[in-house]
């Protein structure tokens, strides 16, 4: 007949290593840091017959945090327990040992927040990172029944897989803050860039104004006819005005007026006008289909898309080269999303019409990928670069979105993705 007290040790080693087993296999989710915290205080709490788990942290002003947390009220999951000296938790950062509270009603260390929830006994265990003390985890019964060695020796074993936990979600939360701050400093240089540029141009265009003006106003005062003059002076503020309308549109606030359009027969219409600028050792192919479906659109803002994704296309090309322009249907599974353009637009259930165009100029690395949208950055001569940036705009004003794919040395696809009208 098999000995009592081994057939028991048997059991509670089975037991033991299920418990350890079933820690394990959450503690490697690669889930989010925060899902996995709640996995385990969840699994501690059903383990060990815990009515209270927490999983805390220090904050360097004597508190300790809630990370997760089970068995705790609404209103004291936001509070915060002490880590004072003379304390149950400050005991077990300091010495690094499991603090095991089996009277705690009374306990002198013991928190407010336990004793408030007539926890009775408690285990405080500190949670060791590679190179110190990330935190403490306290499990309370409501019962005057202690925890066990085996208990405490347990989830000793698996705290320094908590500390790793922990340590990867300080990591994620320092990647997160530096992300941030990179890209808080990119928009300051974008909106710098931009803003100096927009200086630049209106400046040199009200000073063109101010020049014509006082020539005219020598015309007048020698009695001779200003009128040249005013006109000069007249289509540099217009010129001006430009430069305002074109960030508008980049903004997506354009007001031209939207309707049923035929993007295919757009494109037909105004690419012979927009080829006949073009260099000479440069040539351009199409492929429209007839009866395209038809998006809702301004023909000046595709005018103007289409214009500068050709003048884009060709400053592509040093040696001359070829520029094809797609028109087609396509769906949202076919549609590659480019955070770096549009990633605020989610394609829907519908169809889409595409306008593609490509060329087989000198392509984009990663790095001029990045900025290419961005207003007045250019790698062209100075006082280019609002091109991409109004395209982008259009495509904003259509609630459509634009993807780039783009290899250095072969070429560029610039493709634009319009929504199709509703019927």
């Amino acid at each position: 007949m098999p000995d009592p007290a081994a057939l028991e040790e048997y059991r509670t080693a089975i037991r033991d290593t299920t418990r350890l087993s079933r820690l394990l296999a959450i503690l490697n989710d690669p889930a989010p840091v925060v899902v996995v915290v709640d996995r385990v205080v969840i699994a501690l709490s059903e383990m060990f017959a815990a009515d209270v788990v927490a999983l805390l942290q220090p904050n360097g002003q004597g508190e300790l945090t809630t990370i997760g947390s089970i068995g705790l009220p609404e209103e004291l999951k936001g509070a915060r327990f002490s880590g004072e000296a003379g304390g149950c938790a400050a005991a077990a950062i300091q010495s690094r040992v499991p603090v095991l509270v089996e009277h705690a009603i009374g306990e002198a260390g013991m928190d407010p927040i336990l004793t408030e929830l007539e926890v009775e006994t408690a285990a405080w265990l500190p949670v060791l990172g590679s190179r110190e003390v990330l935190g403490v985890l306290v499990l309370g019964r409501g019962q005057p029944l202690g925890f066990s060695r085996s208990d405490t020796d347990m989830m000793m074993t698996m705290l320094h897989r908590i500390g790793l936990v922990l340590e990867r979600a300080r990591a994620e939360a320092e990647r997160a803050h530096l992300e941030s701050r990179l890209r808080q400093a990119e928009k300051a240089e974008s909106l710098g860039r931009m803003a100096a540029a927009i200086a630049h141009q209106l400046n040199n265009k009200l000073t063109a104004v101010m020049g014509f003006l006082e020539l005219a106003h020598g015309e007048i005062a020698a009695g001779r006819d200003p009128s040249t003059d005013v006109e000069d002076a007249q289509e540099a503020a217009r010129d001006a005005s430009r430069v305002g309308l074109q960030m508008l549109t980049y903004l997506g606030q354009g007001l031209r007026g939207r309707e049923p359009l035929d993007l295919a027969a757009e494109c037909r219409e105004w690419i012979p006008q927009l080829s006949g600028g073009l260099r000479k050792d440069i040539r351009i192919r199409s492929e429209l289909p007839e009866n395209a479906p038809l998006i809702t659109g301004s023909p000046a803002d595709i005018r103007e898309l289409l214009a500068h994704l050709i003048t884009n296309a060709e400053e592509s090309m040093s040696a001359g080269g070829e520029i094809l322009i797609v028109v087609r249907e396509a769906v949202a599974a076919e549609i590659e999303q480019s955070s770096l353009v549009h990633s605020a637009w989610t394609p829907g259930d519908g169809r889409y019409l595409c306008m593609a165009v490509s060329d087989s100029g000198s392509g984009m690395d990663a790095e001029v990928l990045r900025n290419a949208f961005d207003p007045f950055f250019t790698t062209k001569f100075t006082g280019r670069g609002l091109g991409l940036a109004v395209v982008l705009g259009v495509v904003r004003a259509h609630d459509g979105t634009l993807t780039v794919s783009s290899t250095p040395g072969v070429g560029s696809v610039f493709s634009v993705l319009f929504p199709l009208a509703r019927a």
